[in-house]
Formats: C-alpha cells, structure tokens, sequence
C-alpha cells in the first residue's frame, strides 16, 4: 500500500527517503519536510503521523476548536490544561506533560477500537491503567511507561477534586524503577559521531554533541543557544531545569568548531538545520541524532544526553574535585553530582597511588 507523503530520491551518496507533505497539510498540522537518508522505517513512521494528525485536525470546527468527550480521558486531560496545577509547571515542564499526554491518548490498547484518549474516563479501572502501563513498557519503554503514569494520576488528582471522577485508578499501578544509567562514551565514539554528522550534512548536530560534551550541559540548554551567549571566549548559560547560571570557558575543539559558522547577530541561534534555517526542537534533534549515530556505526542506545555524564566522568577521571565539578555542571549538591559521575580507572588509579605509602609488604 503506497504510503502518503512517502517520497524515494536518488542523491550523490545513495538513495534517501524523504516526507513531502503538501502546502495544506503543513498549514494545517505545522508538520515540514523531512530527510530521513536510507532509513525508511523512519520516514514511514514520519509519514504515518503526519496523515494521522492531518485527519485529527480536519475534524475542528470553524471557530478551531476540537470537539472532545468532557467525560473521556482527553476531556479530563483538557480540564488539567485549565487549571492552576498546569499553569504553576515549568514550560520544559509543560512540554513534557504534553507528550506524555499525546502518548497517552493516541494509544490504542489491545482489544480495543478506541484511541485510549477517546475512552470514557468512568470506565478506567486498575486492570485498565495496569493493562496501559503494560502495553506502553512494551511498546515504548519501561521510563515511557512510568512518565505516563505519573501524569494521568495528576490529571485524576485534580479531576477527583473537581468532583468530576470518584477515585484515581493509577495510584494502584506499580512502577519499578527504571535502572540508572551509566553509559559513557569514549573519545573516539564521539569524534566518529562528529565525522558522521559532517558527512550528513548535519553538522549542527554535531556541534551540539560537542558542546553537550566539553561544557557537561543538557541537550535543552544547547540546541537553542544563541550568539549573544558566546562573548570573549566564554558561554553564559542558564540551565532551564534549575535556573542555575554558568559562565564556562571555551575549549580548543569547540573554538575551533565556532570559528567556520557564520555570525550575524547576537540573537541568531548558533545551531540551525541547513534545510530550514532554524534550530532542532527535541524531537528533531532526536532523529537527526539517530540519523547520525546510525551512519558513525554507533550503538541504538547511546544518546547526545549521555554527554553530560560522559564530560564529567571524564573531568573526574583526570582529577578534578567534586567542588571543580559542580562548578561545570550546575549540580547543587554533590550526592545529586554522584548520579552522574561514573567511576573509571583513572580515578580508581589515583585512590590505590594514595594508598601506597600506607601498605606494607610482608617481612623477609
């Protein structure tokens, strides 16, 4: 079955898969063109959405407003949006709610006809919410699955004090933990990732991976810098998480990096896609992100994130301390610095030299 939106292009470096929706699709679901190079899985993915979202907004009425179900689960979702509880979040905060609400509501669980969405919320019980955080752990991911969790028991919080449902079905869903992670890549992974993104095209999101990893800073806190951030050497840099605020020095390979962009005005963003001209939002800078790993022959797992964890196990393992850390990351407390910071050799090295004076071999 063809597959809309779906076109195949010949390039100079093989075939590529691209999405072309056209003028009034994209007006209507702010949805653009995208390049996917051989992945086609991807761009299937990318085209499926597009024409999913395209019928979904075909159904507003004149005025734009959806027509929603007050008594489903996304008429509970859409009374959330109005209260006091979303308008106090973070706007990360609020960005992140969204989507794990669209998650949420575009799931269609087995046996069921409906988008979990379009369920009247009077009929979700605890084998239902069991029954979505189980499909979502397998479908998405065990953290996917938690996260959604967590917001629909927000979203019957505020409902049942709102008299509008008579109890909170996901406070009976049990969580597990999801495992620490501790991925940390070497030297040499990330200069191939770098490689990659050039030879892609991509080479903001390469620079974005290179300041993610010689500043130790979140990918939220890059991917939307702007020039004016960037004065005499030095990036001045507000964490959006904590409010913290850095000024950091340059290093040589970022300098260097700097030195080829082009540099208009202080309020141009310092990392836009050649294609359109803007910066990545998170989605997007995921997938070009994938698009680059899986050219550099990088494992699935690995992720721009991890950049963070890997700059500051890296800055540790050749001795700073833990104050000299903080200073870089904008970790206010050194237990929540430990999460990150990954014990290497280089640090285990320098422990057992210090010991060395105090240990003493057995008489001759």
């Amino acid at each position: 079955m063809k597959i809309k939106y779906l076109e195949q292009r010949d390039r100079k470096n093989g075939t590529v898969w691209v999405v072309n929706p056209p003028k009034y699709v994209r007006t209507l679901t702010g949805r653009t063109y995208e390049s996917f190079g051989g992945d086609r899985d991807a761009a299937v993915r990318y085209a499926n959405k597009v024409a999913a979202e395209y019928q979904t907004k075909k159904t507003l009425d004149e005025r734009g407003t959806v027509h929603i179900d007050p008594k489903s689960v996304a008429g509970l979702v859409h009374h959330y949006y109005t209260t006091a509880n979303y308008a106090q979040l973070t706007k990360l905060s609020q960005q992140a709610y969204r989507y794990q609400f669209k998650v949420a509501m575009d799931t269609v669980l087995p046996g069921s006809k409906l988008p979990f969405g379009r369920v009247r919320a009077d009929m979700i019980d605890v084998k239902t919410a069991k029954a979505l955080h189980q499909h979502l752990c397998e479908e998405k991911s065990l953290h996917a699955a938690n996260q959604t969790v967590k917001v629909l028991k927000l979203v019957w919080n505020v409902a049942f004090d709102d008299s509008l449902v008579t109890g909170n079905p996901w406070t009976r869903v049990k969580c597990k933990a999801t495992p620490t992670r501790t991925v940390v890549w070497t030297p040499e992974q990330v200069v191939r990732f770098i490689t990659a993104a050039d030879e892609l095209d991509l080479s903001c999101v390469g620079d974005i991976l290179l300041v993610c990893h010689q500043l130790c800073q979140r990918p939220v806190d890059v991917r939307n810098m702007k020039w004016g951030q960037y004065q005499g050497g030095k990036f001045s840099i507000t964490q959006s998480k904590t409010g913290q605020h850095l000024r950091l020095s340059t290093t040589p390979d970022l300098e260097a990096r700097l030195r080829a962009k082009t540099r208009e005005r202080d309020d141009d963003f310092m990392f836009r896609l050649p294609s359109t001209g803007k910066p990545l939002d998170r989605r997007l800078l995921a997938r070009k992100a994938q698009l680059v790993r899986d050219h550099a022959g990088l494992p699935k797992d690995y992720w721009i994130a991890d950049m963070r964890r890997t700059g500051a196990t890296e800055l540790a393992d050749n001795g700073a301390t833990e104050d000299e850390l903080r200073a870089v990351t904008g970790h206010k407390t050194r237990q929540i610095l430990s999460t990150y910071v990954q014990l290497g050799g280089g640090m285990a090295q320098r422990g057992m030299d210090k010991r060395k004076p105090l240990m003493k071999g057995p008489k001759a």
